[in-house]
């Protein structure tokens, strides 16, 4: 009698959890007709990342800057990834970073430079950048404003050096570029 309704119990649950009136995979979201087969292609293809958007009186607005044809703006957009690069994997807080002469080739004046390296590793400092370095450095957007000055946004992710805080830490900032004798310079901020 006892093994009866074992038996049935099982039987009306095995009943119950194989019925195809629930939605599908709202018990195993792994079968069913909603997954698709492991080997099957995705059906969306992955998009291409796009160039920052650059906007000038010539060129409509937010168009990638690729599209604007003009090598000295081509130029200024290889200097600027070129240095936004080497700010990554490098300390901020000591005196090899701080001489180093090629992050002082991208600044007309050496008073430039100090202003502008000692905001970055204030703004690093503040962040609670481990070690005060940036890990990663995104460009968002260059606008160019007025011919041979230009504004890039770009934004700086690294570790967080506060304690228990495992996730990344980041500041998003904005330089200002003015291209003086046939070349691009970073005009820095007072600090």
């Amino acid at each position: 009698m006892r093994a009866g309704r074992l038996a049935v119990a099982l039987g009306v649950s095995l009943m119950l959890g194989c019925s195809s009136m629930r939605p599908p995979g709202w018990l195993w979201p792994f079968g069913g007709e909603s997954a698709a087969a492991p080997d099957a292609a995705p059906a969306v293809a992955t998009p291409r990342v796009p160039p920052p958007p650059v906007s000038t009186p010539l060129t409509p607005p937010n168009a990638p800057i690729s599209e604007t044809g003009d090598a000295a703006i081509l130029g200024f957009q290889e200097r600027a990834e070129t240095f936004y690069g080497r700010l990554t994997q490098r300390r901020f807080n000591t005196l090899a970073t701080y001489n180093d002469p090629t992050l002082r080739a991208f600044f007309e004046t050496p008073e430039g430079y100090a202003d502008y390296y000692a905001r970055l590793a204030q703004d690093l400092e503040k962040a609670h950048f481990e070690k005060n370095r940036p890990l990663v450095a995104e460009v968002h957007e260059f606008a160019l404003e007025a011919p041979g000055r230009a504004r890039v946004k770009y934004r700086l992710e690294g570790k967080n050096a506060r304690p228990l805080r495992f996730w990344s830490t980041s500041i998003e900032r904005e330089d200002v570029w003015q291209q003086a004798n046939g070349r691009w310079w970073i005009v820095p901020g007072k600090l």
